[in-house]
């Protein structure tokens, strides 16, 4: 069961890279 809080938590970080990876290919 501790997969699903693993794979939850993949997701946000990935959300919050998307959104970092943005700002970055922005300032290039």
């Amino acid at each position: 069961m501790e997969g699903k809080n693993i794979l939850e938590d993949l997701r946000d970080l990935i959300k919050k890279g998307e959104r970092n990876n943005s700002g970055g290919i922005d300032e290039e």
